[in-house]
């Protein structure tokens, strides 16, 4: 498959993040990548779409979420900071595994998942780490495969791949062969919801046109 059908086929993972659908069915999706790949920007535009059709995003990062609920768990208010967590329709947890946290970890992000994955409201995680080390960082391998259970049985996950952004006009990739092809976003093969094919989105050397959605 070509670098170009891949792209297109991804993006249109991707769209289908930014139609009403996205919040009223509860998807949840996790965007997967090394530092300068764009996955806060993604999770950010995906959020504020939806906070144009009237819905509320909450984001921030996971080490800010697990110290709040891990300091109010020692206080034994858990349940009501759990609230915070929970009132939005959309929640962005950025960063998962860039920084270490607390050995009851894994619990209070599982509170937060299975509560909002039983009331079906979407949550959208970046991370650095491939799913397979979430028990690591998460020091509980049992409740981080619980929880990637929950986000993904309603969701997706993207590699998003390709130079960092921020450091693109350095030139610092080794050359690739000549003829070679790079695939700037990898995941999940196609798209199980149907969506119309959107426009102006550039990702990597691909540019794609789109009609509006909503």
């Amino acid at each position: 498959m070509s670098s170009t059908l891949a792209c297109r086929r991804h993006c249109v993972s991707l769209y289908s993040y930014l139609g009403p659908d996205f919040v009223t069915e509860g998807r949840s999706l996790i965007l997967y990548g090394k530092t300068g790949r764009g996955k806060t920007h993604l999770a950010v535009a995906i959020g504020y779409r939806a906070i144009q059709k009237g819905f509320e995003t909450l984001c921030t990062t996971a080490a800010e979420l697990v110290e709040e609920l891990s300091n109010a768990s020692k206080k034994g208010h858990l349940q009501e900071s759990l609230l915070t967590f929970m009132r939005p329709h959309v929640l962005v947890v950025d960063e998962v595994g860039y920084l270490t946290y607390g050995p009851d970890a894994a619990n209070v992000l599982f509170h937060v998942v299975n509560n909002r994955h039983l009331r079906r409201r979407p949550m959208i995680f970046t991370t650095n780490k491939p799913l397979s080390e979430w028990g690591k960082v998460l020091h509980d391998e049992d409740l981080a495969a619980a929880i990637l259970d929950r986000v993904l049985e309603r969701g997706r996950f993207i590699h998003l791949d390709g130079p960092s952004g921020r450091t693109r006009h350095l030139n610092l990739e080794e050359a690739l062969p000549a003829g070679s092809e790079r695939l700037r976003i990898s995941g999940i093969n196609g798209s199980e919801f149907s969506e119309p094919t959107p426009m102006g989105i550039h990702i990597g050397s691909e540019t794609l046109s789109r009609s509006p959605f909503w």
